[in-house]
């Protein structure tokens, strides 16, 4: 098996993607379904410490690629959680 060892998501490619906000701004479907699971998620203080412990890590994953659509199911459920995150 061969392991790749550089990411093909450059600094450049992260950078020109969009923010969630952003993202929003521009989905065609599924609105209300994006809106109501970002409104009913709520992060726990214990999960604030988990993903703050984890981002201050030497190497920790500071930053989140998410990669989707706005007709899939996965994405209008799992996205909103994503966006609460950095909160």
């Amino acid at each position: 098996m061969t392991q790749q060892k550089e990411s093909v998501v450059t600094q450049d490619r992260f950078d020109s993607g969009l923010t969630y906000d952003e993202y929003l701004g521009r989905i065609q479907r599924n609105r209300q379904k994006f809106e109501y699971n970002y409104r009913e998620t709520a992060l726990s203080d214990d999960d604030v410490s988990a993903f703050r412990e984890l981002a201050s890590r030497e190497g920790g994953p500071a930053k989140v690629l998410a990669l989707g659509e706005d007709w899939c199911p996965d994405v209008f459920r799992g996205l909103p959680v994503h966006g609460r995150v950095p909160e």
